[in-house]
């Protein structure tokens, strides 16, 4: 289940990549379940979902947005990685989204590989927050 609303271009986090490419792909429930809670007048930091690959079917000089703020201050998380798994034969690699929260807002967000014995083997850092300061990377 992914939103609604976070951008119609085929690179967009929910954005259509395939024939014909472009429109927004996301769900109009999960986007009309936030702006009730916003309505209600709830915050809601984040929105984390994991159905849109990162590669892009039209194209192979970019990857998918992976990461988006709205207006309102939402992280709009996709976390999905593929393959999600990585086998050697030495080795194996998993893939997990790590998201740091503070005070009701995302500070942090990255896609992280671990190895078999937990250790993090490569991180990219998708946001970073410092005081008023955001960088985005996605």
């Amino acid at each position: 289940c992914r939103p609604e609303g976070v951008g119609r271009s085929p690179e967009s986090i929910c954005g259509r990549d395939w024939n014909p490419p472009g429109g927004d792909h996301g769900e109009p429930d999960l986007a009309a379940a936030i702006a009730h809670a916003q309505q209600m007048g709830k915050t809601v930091p984040l929105v984390a979902f994991g159905h849109m690959h990162h590669s892009l079917r039209h194209r192979r000089d970019r990857l998918r947005d992976r990461l988006t703020v709205d207006g309102q201050g939402t992280v709009y998380l996709n976390a999905a990685a593929v393959p999600r798994v990585i086998k050697t034969a030495t080795t194996c690699q998993r893939n997990f989204s790590l998201v740091t929260l503070r005070k009701g807002q995302v500070q942090d967000a990255s896609l992280t590989w671990i190895d078999q014995d937990l250790q993090i083997v490569a991180e990219e850092s998708l946001l970073q927050r410092q005081g008023t300061a955001e960088q985005q990377y996605a």
